[in-house]
């Protein structure tokens, strides 16, 4: 994927990045290619926590809180502690798993600078904690949620639109089409996730509903 700029545009207070939609495509084409790559890491190659970890780092530094819920969530359960995700989100700065703390410095690096070439330096520390072949999975994982994040944002740059606040910085048909996307993998996901979870669709959207409400608190975003 080429390494490009990625659009920031206000949301009701913060700050959210987003892509068009030609961007979109481009970075899911680079995923795409590597689909046997992203099959083994979310298969065994992978220690779940530690991918966890990774999704959890990308969606706090783009922002998006519909990835933040369900890689927190799940985060929980396969072997995160809520101190882990408080370092991961950055609430929290006491020493934790080293190679989970490179990875996710790595991976908020990279989504910082929107995955354009890797600086040798980045790379060389990350090479520090894992062999060649681990440090490209954690790179590929990063890339996944980079992905999914633009998507979440984009939907909620729909409903900032909604709310007369239109983000300055992306355009309306990109925001529909990448928007429209991420809702209906929520509408899929949301008993898919319950089934995982072994809870209830109902409760798995009230905790997605409460998480949604703290974070936008958080973040100072109005009703």
């Amino acid at each position: 994927m080429k390494g490009k700029a990625v659009a920031v545009g206000t949301f009701g207070g913060f700050r959210k990045r987003t892509q068009t939609l030609d961007e979109w495509v481009n970075g899911t084409r680079w995923l795409a290619v590597r689909w046997r790559d992203l099959w083994g890491v979310y298969g065994r190659r992978m220690d779940p926590a530690m991918r966890e970890a990774i999704l959890v780092a990308v969606a706090d530094v783009n922002r998006c809180r519909w990835c933040s819920y369900a890689h927190q969530t799940w985060g929980l359960e396969v072997g995160l502690s809520a101190e882990d995700i408080a370092r991961l989100t950055g609430a929290s700065e006491a020493p934790g798993d080293t190679r989970i703390a490179a990875a996710a410095a790595y991976a908020r690096t990279r989504a910082e600078g929107s995955f354009g070439p890797v600086p040798t330096t980045l790379r060389t520390a990350l090479l520090t904690s894992f062999d060649a072949g681990s440090a490209d999975d954690v790179e590929l994982v990063a890339r996944g949620m980079h992905q999914a994040n633009m998507a979440g944002n984009a939907l909620d740059a729909l409903l900032a639109r909604w709310r007369g606040q239109a983000p300055a910085d992306s355009r309306l048909l990109d925001d529909l089409a990448l928007g429209s996307f991420a809702f209906a993998i929520i509408v899929v996901g949301v008993p898919v996730f319950a089934i995982l979870l072994r809870r209830s669709p109902r409760r798995v959207l009230r905790e997605l509903r409460g998480f949604v409400g703290t974070y936008d608190a958080a973040e100072g975003v109005g009703g």
